[in-house]
């Protein structure tokens, strides 16, 4: 018997199956990304028996690609014309700053690093790095500036000693880099800080993706384009790469090499996995996550679309024709062409208005099979890997539904894993499917808890958790402000909303009843908003029911922007003294271009670059404390937006009462307390 009628029969089962599982029906089971029913995470990693074998599975994935965008455009075009562990809420038990880090524990790179006495920060260029005396405010030096032929993705300071992340430079083409990427780790011996050692060179595997300190070791998290691998240059042997059987395109083979810091005479443990490209990364004190997105192989769905859409609504003789092109000899993306062609041709020899109708209805089950699948049939894959010293191992993998916003999303706690996701999709015509959905899984990486439906029609824009709470902001014109309890990991549950104007990019907790949010203030304009203003927020947690503002505050007008929206290493909280200080690009509303208040829309023109420090108290709130300026447009000739501005503040640490502020020309110097000027260094 013909394999498409065991096809028909599984797609209308799988229909059924859709039917029950619509986004509001409440059903625990999920949809896996293949299209069976997945209730404890998709099928078991392989291993390949052969270079051979892996080639082969590679090739054979890549050919399900192809010819998507023809396929798509054929059927389109026929329509129309006919935590949780967190930073230690910002504190220090030190006398000076270290980098804001996710989980307390677990350094994070970064392109500055400090100490109480020296300071270590990459170039603007990116490929060198100062050392800068700062023992005495007044008098603080560039003292050492060493060079490299590459590019500096990162810096550490672990055990007496600087490490230097750097990809070597192969050529002026980017490509090079990406698909023959040559990273290495230099470690320095610092006894003379001015004067640091070379005491080993490791070369690293894949190119630069993800890295962290834990306790002796250093981690790294490397891609290599699986296609351009060969025998001769895999990290590892075929029989030890693993593998999920199942699509993705494009492919990169992921490697986690582990260097003991403590005993450089030990050689780096590696392990490998063949993923997808996309991927965002978490780091437990003992666990590495990858998520990354996955769905169905272009070809597979267009297969589907068929046997569930065009069999559907095509007369008998036609249905007939396209059940006998698809069990018929010939490579899937032909015979998928091929029905297409016979469709197109059958209704040029109908009635116009029937043709019309066609047509028109056809255009219709596409959207609304798209929607189905971008629901259900797209998601998250994640990988534990287990990291314990050199030992790194495979541990588990598991499946949720919708996209992962970045690694704040993600957290360990208490032996599970717990994730916030976006699924859906938005069409043109304003229909919506999108909804944020929060997921708990145990160190299996089986679903035993979720939350789903959060939030219809807005994404996710920021997401942090912490202990058994989570937060979620999600925006569309507002910003829905959500607390969690997920003390009970088996039935987590929204208990509180907080509607206010803006949205946060970035949540950070600054004790256990308050969080702070960084992000846009909005003007609602009905159907969209308009961004304004940087815009900061202090949220009441401390009744999860009822989540309250305590206070906000809007720096600048439209277009002003702050680094620490999207990275959080330029978020500097220094909470013994209840200080928040951050980058800021200023930009202000030219008054005297409109006739009484500006519109919203009114785009501020760039006016300078800086620091601002704000006093962060529970009970009072949130008040600028003042800011110290390394650019303005006002007072100077030089006239710059901060694209690839030199003036553009990226860092700023401190060290016991005094205060630094990091641009890339200079470093400027002072008082923590009440911002007077102490000294200005000048970057070589």
């Amino acid at each position: 018997m013909c394999i498409i009628v065991t096809i028909i029969v599984a797609i209308v089962l799988l229909a059924g199956i859709m039917l029950k599982l619509e986004p509001n029906g409440g059903d625990s089971q999920a949809l896996g990304p293949f299209g069976g029913i997945i209730t404890s995470g998709p099928k078991e990693l392989k291993t390949f028996h052969s270079f051979s074998e892996m080639y082969t599975f590679l090739e054979t994935n890549r050919n399900l690609s192809m010819g998507s965008y023809h396929s798509g455009a054929a059927l389109t075009l026929m329509s129309v014309s006919s935590s949780s562990e967190g930073s230690s809420y910002g504190t220090q038990n030190d006398q000076y700053s270290t980098t804001n880090v996710q989980v307390e524990g677990v350094d994070e790179g970064d392109i500055l690093k400090n100490d109480n006495d020296h300071a270590y920060l990459v170039s603007t260029s990116m490929n060198s790095f100062y050392i800068v005396n700062v023992s005495s405010a007044e008098s603080a030096r560039v003292v050492k500036e060493s060079f490299y032929n590459g590019t500096i993705d990162e810096l550490y300071l672990a055990h007496g000693k600087l490490l230097v992340v750097w990809s070597e430079r192969q050529s002026m083409y980017y490509y090079d880099r990406y698909l023959h990427p040559n990273v290495s780790l230099d470690v320095y011996l610092l006894e003379d800080k001015e004067n640091p050692i070379l005491e080993r060179r490791y070369k690293l595997t894949g190119g630069y993706e993800a890295s962290r300190v834990i306790g002796n070791y250093f981690y790294y998290i490397g891609k290599d384009y699986a296609y351009s691998i060969n025998e001769s240059n895999l990290p590892v042997p075929p029989e030890e790469i693993l593998y999920v059987d199942e699509y993705d395109n494009p492919y990169t083979l992921t490697s986690f090499t582990a260097v003991n810091l403590a005993n450089t005479n030990m050689e780096p443990n590696i392990k490998s996995i063949l993923l997808g490209y996309s991927s965002n990364i978490y780091v437990s004190s003992n666990n590495i996550y990858i998520a990354h997105r996955t769905r169905m192989s272009p070809i597979e769905k267009e297969e589907v679309f068929i046997n569930r859409v065009y069999l559907d609504i095509v007369p008998d003789e036609l249905r007939t024709t396209i059940s006998i092109i698809m069990c018929g000899p010939g490579e899937r993306w032909d015979k998928v062409r091929e029905v297409e062609t016979a469709v197109s041709r059958y209704y040029v020899n109908r009635s116009y208005l029937e043709t019309q109708a066609f047509y028109y209805r056809l255009q219709q089950e596409r959207n609304n099979f798209n929607n189905l699948m971008d629901n259900w049939h797209t998601g998250t894959l994640i990988y534990r890997v287990s990291v314990i010293g050199k030992d790194v191992d495979y541990a588990a993998h598991g499946f949720v539904r919708g996209d992962v916003l970045n690694r704040f999303s993600m957290d360990e706690y208490e032996n599970h894993f717990r994730i916030a996701t976006t699924s859906g999709q938005s069409s043109r015509s304003g229909t919506s499917t999108v909804k944020n959905n929060v997921y708990i899984l145990n160190m299996n990486l089986e679903v035993i808890g979720q939350v789903e439906g959060i939030a219809p029609g807005e994404t996710i824009y920021s997401a942090r958790f912490v202990g058994n709470r989570g937060y979620l902001v999600t925006f569309k014109k507002i910003d829905p402000f959500f607390a969690m309890d997920l003390s009970d990991p088996q039935n987590p549950k929204v208990l509180g909303e907080l509607k206010i104007p803006g949205f946060s990019n970035y949540l950070h907790p600054y004790s256990d009843t308050s969080i702070i949010g960084l992000g846009k203030d909005a003007a609602d304009m009905g159907d969209f908003a308009w961004f304004q203003g940087v815009k900061l927020f202090l949220f009441n947690v401390t009744n999860v029911d009822s989540p309250t503002e305590l206070s906000n505050i809007t720096i600048g007008d439209r277009g002003t922007n702050s680094l620490a929206l999207t990275e959080p290493h330029a978020f500097l909280l220094n909470k013994a003294d209840g200080l928040l200080i951050i980058p800021i690009d200023l930009a202000l509303v030219n008054q005297s271009h409109y006739n009484g208040t500006p519109p919203p829309n009114a785009y501020g023109e760039y006016a300078s670059s800086g620091i601002y420090v704000f006093t962060i108290n529970e009970t009072t709130g949130i008040a600028l404390r003042g800011s110290v300026t390394h650019f303005e447009v006002a007072n100077s000739s030089y006239s710059h937006n901060t694209y690839n501005n030199p003036y553009q503040v990226t860092r700023a640490f401190y060290i016991d009462d005094t205060l630094y502020s990091v641009s890339g020309q200079l470093i400027k110097v002072n008082k923590l307390n009440n911002l007077t000027s102490v000294n200005t260094i000048y970057l070589p």
